[in-house]
């Protein structure tokens, strides 16, 4: 018997959280600075056990399971697990080609999860290898972020995008789109991804959007032409990414509009970070030789990545960025969609050139800090709004019985720097990955 792609992941991910429900020692964090949705509480404590948040008290108030593990805060921020809206599995430096595209994902995921980010949403990538990733992760052969899956991401105007390795697609008409939506549906990928909206026959887009509401597929617009825009919020996407490339320093006022119709509905994937460092690596301000950003490669593929990383900082690279300098556009437009009051979501276009997974998100959530949004709305934003964006209510806060994904902060959010290098501890779902900053398990 032959069964749909689909179902045999769902098969694997039932048998797999059957035998897993319970694969950790329970966790006691004690004696720490609580970060929840409406401030800061001292002195808390928290227990985790079965992947789930089992009580949240007053510090040694709490009666803690016999066998747990006791980590003392001693006053640093407790976090929920940080959440990235846009990633790509793919390595922001150049590699050897001998070190293929299923090596480099395991890295970039490990790498992810090292920095605090406990869920995701990873875009652009074709259905043999995300498939084969996801059946990686849900074997527990492949540590990982909880990640939901774009896979190909379906282009306008390019009906000869059409390889089946790809990860971008075009679409041949109305009966061809239906098709790739059905594809990546029976694939087990939760969004469908549009980009150059403009581009796609009107009968081709509206039956894409019908096709993944039927199935349940969600969307995701890209947002760097203002006409994609439009169309976007006409098509009702969940989310728009990156912001608009135009010199002007200011959506107009009728978009802005346009997108405060939607409400709660719409969320803003700006991924302001990845140009601020690619500038940074231009001028000569990132440092490229911080062992961090190799970890977990072998040790020939690491020489290999710093010595890329020094090669390659005045020459072309493929994808990258033309500028060397930020374009004030983008900062400026960023606050714009800020000061409206729309849904703003961390996302960080990681594995972009030198946007390597390492530190990422921390890279964007000091830009944002640097572009005057307070550490607050920071946390939140990649958070707790983060998670309604994936529609995962469990994760993105510390309460009970929500995921046991939490990291520890040295220090307070308010002061300083946002930085990986503060990153104490790091828990996905009651298992810890990361004590006293270092990475503690053998997978």
């Amino acid at each position: 018997m032959n069964l749909p792609p689909r179902l045999l992941l769902g098969i694997v991910l039932v048998v797999l959280g059957i035998a897993s429900a319970h694969p950790a020692s329970p966790i006691v964090v004690t004696r720490a600075t609580l970060w929840t949705e409406t401030g800061l509480e001292q002195d808390r404590e928290l227990i985790a056990e079965g992947g789930l948040i089992t009580a949240v008290g007053s510090s040694g108030s709490l009666r803690r399971p016999n066998d747990a593990r006791v980590i003392d805060a001693k006053g640093d921020t407790l976090l929920p697990g940080l959440i990235d809206a846009h990633v790509h599995l793919v390595s922001g430096v150049r590699l050897p080609e001998s070190f293929d595209s299923n090596a480099r994902a395991r890295v970039a995921a490990k790498q992810l999860l090292r920095s605090g980010v406990t869920s995701g949403r990873v875009h652009l990538w074709d259905l043999p290898t995300a498939t084969a990733f996801a059946r990686d992760v849900s074997s527990g052969a492949v540590v990982s972020p909880r990640l939901q899956f774009g896979g190909p991401a379906l282009f306008g105007g390019r009906a000869g995008w059409d390889s089946e390795l790809g990860n971008v697609w075009g679409v041949k008409g109305v009966d061809d789109a239906l098709a790739k939506v059905r594809r990546l549906h029976e694939a087990g990928m939760q969004w469908v991804t549009l980009h150059d909206l403009r581009r796609f026959d009107e009968k081709e887009l509206d039956a894409i959007v019908a096709e993944s509401r039927r199935l349940g597929l969600r969307v995701a617009a890209a947002g760097d032409v203002l006409e994609d825009i439009a169309i976007a919020t006409r098509i009702g996407a969940e989310s728009i990414e990156y912001l608009e490339r135009s010199d002007s320093l200011r959506y107009p006022d009728d978009v802005i509009a346009k997108l405060r119709d939607r409400g709660t509905r719409l969320f803003m994937v700006p991924a302001i970070g990845f140009p601020h460092r690619f500038a940074a690596y231009r001028q000569g301000r990132m440092t490229v030789d911080d062992p961090r950003l190799t970890e977990f490669m072998p040790q020939d593929v690491a020489a290999f990545a710093m010595n890329a990383l020094l090669e390659d900082r005045t020459r072309e690279i493929r994808y990258a960025p033309t500028w060397n300098e930020i374009p004030p556009a983008l900062p400026a437009k960023f606050q714009q969609l800020h000061a409206a009051g729309l849904q703003i979501v961390t996302g960080t276009d990681c594995g972009s050139p030198v946007h390597v997974q390492a530190d990422a998100i921390w890279q964007e959530l000091e830009t944002w800090r640097r572009l005057g949004i307070s550490p607050f709305e920071i946390v939140r934003a990649a958070t707790a709004l983060n998670a309604r964006l994936l529609d995962d209510p469990r994760a993105g806060q510390l309460k009970l019985d929500s995921r046991a994904d939490f990291i520890l902060y040295r220090g307070s959010i308010d002061r300083g720097t946002l930085d990986v290098e503060r990153v104490r501890t790091v828990v996905k779902e009651g298992e810890l990955y990361v004590r006293d900053g270092l990475w503690i398990t053998a997978r």
